[in-house]
């Protein structure tokens, strides 16, 4: 006597190897997705809102150069020259700022503001 295997018992097991192909990719797929949750290193801070401004309040940092360990020294130094790379730049930037702000207040509507 030969066994022989029914047709329906094939695509039986088929298809339930499918739906565990399916249900391990929706499992590895949820996995993956908390991975990219993490945690906020930026610390947040009160925001005063004054007519239409947001300030930030800023600790002041107080700098003696006398009582600096060199390491305390360089990291000063790096800051400094920084500062004074970046100023200029800052300062023209704000001025453009101010200049546009004026022109587009002087528009009076948003067809002159798009093509502004």
């Amino acid at each position: 006597m030969k066994s022989t295997i029914h047709p329906y018992k094939k695509d039986h097991f088929k298809g339930r190897s499918k739906k565990l192909i399916y249900l391990f990719l929706l499992l590895s797929i949820s996995l993956v997705s908390n991975a990219q949750i993490t945690n906020d290193s930026i610390v947040k801070r009160e925001v005063i809102i004054e007519d239409g401004d947001t300030i930030v309040p800023l600790e002041e940092v107080v700098v003696y150069r006398q009582k600096l360990t060199p390491q305390e020294k360089k990291d000063f130094l790096l800051l400094q020259n920084r500062v004074y790379k970046v100023y200029p730049i800052a300062k023209i930037a704000a001025d453009r700022l101010t200049v546009l702000n004026r022109n587009m207040d002087k528009m009076k509507t948003n067809r002159e503001k798009k093509i502004f």
